[in-house]
């Protein structure tokens, strides 16, 4: 997806708005607010929705139905009992009503209903319909909308019916679900939809299965109706008195005119929190809050340090002084302490309060090393007497236990109220914390600003070498942490930012931050900051490439926004790889309608930000293969040719010197099961073919093995020989990407390096005809495609890896790992069905 995938936040009110009102009120007083059955079906006719013809009759008004119901024809009797949702189950559906036996079935339905000690007031008739019943679910869909506390307003669309629920759990695309800000006409979104096995059936796609339905528009329509009217009756609109909560049609089926037709339907409102509210505070794409202050984190002149001890060394803020006094004076900012009894700590002036600090100079930044309840009522006092521009605070304890969790509730509200408010909200801090572990920004060479307040020494990316074209954002301090040693040598990201118990500032705040300009983010809140410190900090932020996120949990309705961030980072040639561990909560033990129960999962939550683009990673191996390959690969990628008319696919291919691998990478490549929507193996052209049969033929593999898609170059080659053949393969206009593989155990090719290899005459190090030092000659002067590495064969070859590491190559230890770590990179670029360019 790119930007234009999404929706202005721009709301139009319905034609039918005042009358769609009048209907939405009737539900506010109710426990629960829902509409009856009969008010749901009017909403449906102002919509446009189809309807069979339909009549709601209390018991004091039955003889009305014989007017309403005509001879011969065939009705659904149902039961009005307020607050029953699920009728099915307590007999209140009756099929085949008809006017002839009325007068034998509607007293025998009341009469069992009343038994049951159920409060009916009335029924209702609908003339049965008569829709296409084979296929899937017997013809039954489902067509609903909700309120995702992670998404926002989605709407839901698949499979219906009463076995949804099990349909959900055995199907990976029973149903889909769409935020309603996304464009319902973009070609990614009609794509997802089209290809959704219920639209398959519909559309007549499916071997044997008849048409029902003319074209894909006959759906979208009937989407982009629904999307509408949730998008309007959304929290998100400061206009709307009320919130659509849920609205479920299960089953809405294709009649046999050809017409989308609802049979049920259950609507739950709720007022709406905001309205009336400035609608320039409920922003669905961009933070509301003074976000360039996040960059006093990394870039503050003065700083002041709370809860620090010259006594003990191991004192977590002292800990981070110590990493602050080891900064060039150049550029180290004032470095002030709060403390009750010193004048003084290592070199830095100490105030005894905050008060006393203020009366002489406003720091920019505040450090919080001190305990939880300690912790929050110093953010309280930082918040009222607006102390500094950001707060840092490291303390765990707040969520974690059952006081601190009161007084995290009672900040997070009083945060919320300095949000909700237009004047209050530009003055506050931003605060990073708590329950974190610190962040990290890579000023220089020999400069960082870096409150980890761990000992660096522990560290294996301690001023480690990689590509630092990256920055880590981790709700784990520990994953952050690990990520950072895991990936040394590698990766060195340029920030790393832990947000802990996202109190404040969280993981989509930090991914805002880094893909904005501060000039865009200060002029909102028409501040001008010349900071030098503040422009280097900004500067460091266009070359980032990557961003890596751990993810444990959004705060409520963070998913939209997260889509767009990446769809924005996209739309800049950059990458997003997310790795998600636990699950977005909603609220799936909600009693009205079937959709909630099956919303909120981790499924739900990885096809939506694969939709939206990001590299989703399952596992944490895969999240470090993917950021290593894309800070290696990623101008390369930009540079790939673009998918359109002329040119639908990728062209991906790959070499080994094992015919094992070979398998490997046609598994790992094509591990997506849509992949080849996108991408293929290559078709030879004339020109390519020949030059490999030749190389074939000169290397007297000719008589041994054909050549392939994917290359088997067997194993008894010179040096030369891989090099020659992988520049033809990668030079051809076949191919746009690849995985090359070796086998390094081989004694014809120069491998070895230290020890081991100079016991045995080789040097992969120095030796510029090693088949290592050729691959990096033609990763750096070869053609400028992106190819990644694979070779194996334990830690006599560690020196081989690592040499071509530090030269800059993708280069991995095992084939399937190189191959996935490409295909989720190609996957990000072009998007799930190729339509991201």
């Amino acid at each position: 997806m790119n930007p234009a995938s999404f929706l202005e936040q721009s709301f139009v009110p319905h034609v039918n708005a005042a009358k769609i009102e009048e209907i939405l009120s009737r539900a506010e007083p109710r426990n629960p607010p829902t509409l009856f059955e009969f008010e749901a079906y009017d909403l449906f006719t102002l919509l446009g929705i189809k309807l069979p013809a339909y009549k709601y009759a209390p018991l004091s008004e039955l003889e009305s139905l014989k007017a309403f119901m005509q001879p011969d024809k065939k009705y659904v009797l149902k039961c009005h009992i307020p607050g029953c949702l699920h009728k099915t189950e307590i007999g209140g559906v009756l099929l085949f009503f008809t006017l002839e036996n009325m007068a034998e079935k509607l007293p025998t339905f009341i009469a069992n209903i009343q038994k049951q000690g159920y409060n009916l007031e009335g029924v209702i008739v609908v003339e049965m319909c008569n829709f296409y019943s084979n296929g899937m679910s017997g013809g039954e869909l489902l067509l609903s909308s909700f309120n995702d506390t992670t998404f926002g307003p989605s709407i839901c669309f698949g499979l219906g019916g009463t076995a949804i629920e099990y349909y959900g759990s055995v199907m990976n695309q029973s149903q889909t679900f769409l935020p309603v800000f996304v464009d319902f006409d973009s070609p990614v979104i009609r794509k997802t939809v089209e290809e959704m096995p219920c639209s398959q059936f519909l559309l007549g796609k499916i071997r044997g299965q008849k048409k029902q339905l003319d074209s894909l528009d006959q759906i979208m329509t009937i989407l982009k109706q629904f999307a509408e009217f949730t998008r309007y009756y959304c929290m998100f609109n400061s206009k709307a008195q009320y919130v659509l909560d849920e609205l479920e049609i299960n089953p809405i089926v294709v009649a046999k005119d050809g017409y989308m037709t609802a049979l049920d339907g259950v609507v739950r409102v709720k007022k709406n929190p905001n309205f009336k509210r400035d609608q320039s505070l409920l922003s669905i794409y961009e933070a509301s809050k003074p976000l360039y202050k996040v960059a006093y984190l990394f870039g503050a002149k003065s700083v002041c340090i709370v809860g620090a001890s010259s006594k003990n060394a191991d004192n977590p803020a002292t800990v981070i002084i110590n990493k602050y006094l080891s900064i060039p004076e150049a550029v180290r900012p004032t470095i002030t302490c709060i403390h009750p009894k010193e004048a003084t700590m290592f070199g830095c002036k100490c105030y005894n309060s905050l008060d006393a600090h203020l009366a002489e100079s406003k720091p920019e930044l505040i450090i919080l090393g001190t305990p939880a309840a300690s912790t929050a009522q110093y953010i309280e006092e930082i918040i009222l007497k607006n102390a500094c521009k950001a707060v840092f605070t490291l303390a765990g304890g707040f969520a974690e236990t059952e006081q601190g969790a009161i007084a995290e509730k009672k900040l997070r509200a009083m945060i919320a109220e300095y949000n909700s408010d237009v004047k209050l909200n530009p003055e506050r801090a931003v605060i990073n914390g708590p329950n974190t572990v610190g962040y990290k920004y890579v000023h220089s060479s020999d400069t960082e600003y870096n409150t980890i307040f761990l000992a660096s020494h522990k560290s294996s990316g301690d001023r480690a070498k990689g590509h630092d074209n990256a920055a880590l954002i981790a709700q784990s301090g520990a994953f952050l942490l690990t990520r950072i040693s895991n990936l040394a040598n590698r990766v060195a990201p340029r920030f790393c930012m832990s947000v802990g118990n996202q109190m404040c500032v969280t993981a989509c705040d930090c991914l805002e931050w880094l893909l904005t300009e501060q000039e865009k983010l200060s002029k909102k809140f028409n501040v001008v900051d010349d900071s030098p410190l503040i422009k280097q900090c900004n500067d460091a932020k266009q070359g980032i490439d990557v961003y890596g996120i751990y993810i444990e949990g959004l705060l409520p309705y963070e998913g939209i926004r997260l889509m767009h961030l990446i769809a924005r980072a996209r739309a800049m040639g950059k990458i997003v790889i997310i790795y998600k561990a636990g699950r977005s909560k909603e609220g799936s033990s909600a009693v009205a309608g079937h959709t909630a129960s099956m919303a909120g999962s981790y499924s739900q939550f990885a096809e939506l930000i694969d939709l939206a683009g990001a590299v989703v990673a399952e596992t944490s191996d895969v999240f470090e293969d993917a950021m290593y390959a894309a800070c290696c690969l990623v101008k390369r990628l930009r540079q790939m040719p673009k998918l359109d008319v002329q040119k639908q696919y990728l062209r991906v291919s790959g070499q080994s010197n094992a015919g094992f691998e070979r398998c490997q990478m046609a598994d790992h490549l094509f591990y997506f099961k849509d992949s080849n929507k996108y991408m293929k193996l290559p078709d030879f052209d004339e020109e390519t073919a020949k030059k490999l049969t030749d190389l074939f033929n000169k290397y007297k593999l000719g008589a041994v093995i054909d050549v392939q898609q994917i290359l088997d170059t067997t194993a008894l080659l010179p040096d030369s020989a891989y090099e020659e053949i992988s520049t033809c393969l990668l030079e051809s206009k076949c191919v746009d990407a690849a995985c090359i593989s070796l086998i390094s155990e081989i004694h014809m090719i120069k491998t070895l390096g230290g020890e081991f290899g100079a016991k045995h005459g080789e040097d992969c190090v120095n030796d510029p005809n090693s088949v290592i030092q050729r691959y990096i000659k033609l990763y750096k002067e070869g053609v400028n495609k992106p190819w990644v590495f694979s070779t194996s064969g334990g830690f006599k070859y560690d020196i081989a890896r690592n040499t071509m590491r530090d030269a800059g190559l993708p280069v991995f230890d095992q084939c399937d790992r190189a191959c996935r770590a490409l295909a989720n990179l190609l996957r990000a670029w072009v998007g799930k069905y190729g339509f991201m360019q």
